[in-house]
């Protein structure tokens, strides 16, 4: 896997499972509204809805970095943010207290504030230095702490205001008009305070830096980076991550392209379905693992959508990209996203709410809850509607579908069939009702109440895991079950198992589904993607 954006930097951590190097994790999320901006040593720190992100001006990219989040408990929300140089610590303010620590620590220290000052979003300003004392602005009162002990001390008798080295925050008690007007970037249009892209969307300008090298820095109300230079007028304008931290479904091509979704269907279900409102919104978030950059799908490039909520993301070769959409399914060249197809009810599927794609050559096979249609890439038509419908199954719920040899499984709530595609004859499993379904080895593995492995020569039976899951994913001889806020993973033959929860990282988050990618696991989660070596500690 190549180096990638957001490393989860661990340096050397005791956990549940094992001791971890410093490149075993990567995090990818949405930085959310970006508050306050820092220099030190060769990085400027970004305090953040989501927590610090980082830009190296060695490798000059942007990252989330875990070692400067890990030891944050609760809120992940910075609202202020600053390094002091004096004491080469981080210093941090978020609502439940002012916090330090050097950024190869784990933990952070917690400043014992007297009289039980508390801190939010409307009663502190900045956080400087100057010498050895940190200043916190709180209304028109200044709060002096010792940067080495972290304990709160009297105003020192030499104090001049004017010498102190502050941060800039979006909480700032002086009133910053910016004034961006004289900056120009390609597909923005900068305004004083604001920018806006092409399709109308505007962001807010919120805090700006300049750091020691002259760069100008700015970060917006949507998690935006505007940087430029200072005797320039031109400046480029940075996605950092995906539109949402909610990630349910991603694809990865062979040159690294990461195609990533966030479904409300899936994530709340089918309340939400009827709540979808088009306003020119993204609702495809495409990374480049090679050269870290960001682009997104704007559902107004797509004038046939009505609702293009991805269900489930789905790469034919490297040559398209298939979008399983609650409006109906998406055909998208890769070499031009201007060359698609549209197909939905009115053009032949079963129904328009799609939930899962595959293919087997030249033929995409489509699942919706009614029923499974084909659809020809030479063609460009549905060539059947109903696979079921031809043996009298089109009243059953479909629940899954796979591919391998020709043979398509798939799972409904009247049982498991196996339908062999050149024949075009179906032949039924078992009555036993799986919600999800995989292949492995001459293996069937079906989830419900339990995961029950069927073996395809006889259609055998054996429960091999005597619980239920959300859902599970297999890589070589292991299955990981996904236990929504923890995962567990068992070898599939001695079954020895271990459990990744909140000692290994997994701190207030809802885990929607797991994706193998080699060495590499990932999962996706309400806090964005986490990315594994699990086979550093498996193999």
């Amino acid at each position: 896997m190549l180096i990638i954006l957001f490393i989860l930097s661990f340096s050397t951590l005791l956990s549940q499972n094992f001791i971890y190097d410093s490149e075993d994790w990567y995090i990818v999320k949405n930085p959310g509204s970006i508050y306050s901006i820092s220099e030190g040593p060769f990085n400027v720190y970004f305090g953040t809805e989501n927590g610090v992100f980082l830009y190296d001006l060695l490798d000059d990219t942007i990252q989330y970095d875990f070692q400067i989040n890990r030891g944050l408990s609760g809120s992940k929300e910075i609202f202020s943010i600053y390094y002091d140089n004096y004491s080469d610590q981080i210093w941090i303010i978020k609502d439940d207290g002012i916090f330090y620590k050097n950024i190869f620590f784990d933990s952070y220290n917690k400043v014992n504030l007297k009289n039980n000052i508390m801190f939010n979003s409307y009663n502190f300003g900045r956080i400087g230095s100057v010498d050895k004392y940190i200043i916190i602005e709180k209304g028109f009162d200044l709060i002096f702490i010792d940067s080495f002990s972290g304990s709160q001390i009297s105003a020192p008798s030499e104090f001049n205001i004017k010498q102190v080295s502050w941060n800039n925050s979006f909480y700032n008690n002086e009133i910053i008009d910016f004034d961006l007007s004289k900056y120009y970037c390609d597909n923005w249009l900068i305004g004083f305070s604001t920018i806006t892209d092409i399709y109308g969307n505007q962001e807010s300008i919120n805090v700006s830096f300049e750091d020691t090298n002259q760069n100008l820095w700015f970060g917006t109300n949507k998690g935006k980076i505007i940087r430029g230079y200072k005797y320039s007028n031109k400046v480029s304008v940075q996605s950092i991550g995906p539109f949402k931290s909610e990630i349910t479904s991603l694809a990865k091509t062979n040159e690294g392209l990461w195609y990533i979704g966030s479904a409300n269907f899936k994530r709340y279900g089918t309340k939400e379905y009827f709540k979808y409102n088009k306003q020119s919104n993204p609702f495809l978030s495409i990374w480049s693992e090679k050269d870290n950059s960001w682009s997104l799908l704007n559902e107004d490039d797509f004038s046939d959508l009505n609702n293009p909520d991805v269900n489930y993301i789905h790469l034919i070769e490297d040559d398209y990209v298939a979008l399983g959409l609650m409006d109906g399914l998406l055909i998208i060249s890769l070499d031009d996203y201007s060359n698609y197809f549209f197909i939905d009810r009115s053009k032949g599927l079963a129904d328009s709410a799609v939930f899962k794609v595959i293919h087997d050559k030249d033929k995409v096979y489509v699942m919706t809850s009614d029923g499974i249609s084909v659809y020809s890439l030479s063609l460009n038509l549905i060539v059947d509607r109903n696979i079921l419908a031809n043996y009298n199954l089109d009243e059953s719920d479909i629940l899954d579908m796979i591919i391998n040899n020709e043979q398509l499984y798939f799972s409904t709530k009247s049982g498991l069939y196996e339908y062999d595609i050149s024949k075009k004859s179906l032949i039924k499993i078992t009555d036993s009702v799986f919600y999800e379904i995989d292949y492995n080895s001459n293996k069937l593995y079906g989830l419900n109440h339990y995961l029950t492995i069927i073996d395809i020569v006889d259609y055998s039976e054996s429960v091999f895991y005597f619980n239920t899951a959300r859902n599970f994913e297999l890589s070589d001889d292991y299955v990981w079950l996904n236990l929504k806020d923890k995962v567990k993973l068992i070898h599939l033959v001695t079954k020895e198992q271990w459990v990744y929860d909140y000692d290994d990282g997994f701190s207030n988050i809802e885990i929607y589904d797991i994706v193998d990618d080699g060495d590499w696991i990932c999962f996706l989660t309400s806090k964005g993607l986490m990315f594994y070596n699990w086979s550093e500690y498996h193999y």
